[in-house]
């Protein structure tokens, strides 16, 4: 009998030995206004925890699991870009990878011919203040966003 607690012992300090508790918090803001944004989607990709930014645009994303990861966050609100972020972290450093992408935009020709430009299809700017990310996203407006150039490309700018 006491070599089952001895080994339940065991098993129980190897299963709490291997708990990891994963945490991102946050608040979300307006690229163009600079204003928090209400209502933003945040999900841990491939994973089913996710949560809602509130009226501030704050947010906090955490889960307690049996093995640390470096998690995937994934933000989306209808009306401005995805932003997608992958945090690592080991002993020494925490590094930050943000999603890219691009959509081809061809232009009319009052502005030049046969020219065109890349439009990014992902929000990307990002800073860490303090233990909290403020993720900046961008409006999800192509046509504003390709006038923008074409003015730009008037000005010779």
């Amino acid at each position: 009998m006491i070599r089952f607690y001895i080994i339940l012992l065991f098993i129980s300090i190897g299963i709490a030995s291997c708990d990891c508790y994963v945490q991102i918090k946050g608040k979300i803001v307006s690229t163009t206004t600079g204003q928090p944004i209400s209502g933003v989607i945040v999900k841990m990709v491939e994973r089913k925890v996710e949560t809602t930014s509130n009226a501030n645009g704050q947010f906090l994303l955490d889960e307690q699991t049996g093995f640390c990861y470096d998690p995937k966050i994934e933000l989306v609100k209808v009306g401005f870009k995805p932003f997608r972020l992958t945090v690592s972290h080991d002993s020494e450093e925490t590094t930050y990878k943000t999603s890219s992408g691009s959509t081809s935009v061809d232009f009319d020709e009052p502005v030049a011919s046969r020219i065109g430009t890349w439009i990014s299809t992902y929000s990307s700017d990002f800073k860490i203040k303090g233990d909290s990310i403020i993720f900046y996203l961008d409006d999800d407006n192509p046509n504003e966003e390709i006038e923008r150039i074409k003015e730009r490309l008037r000005n010779g700018s």
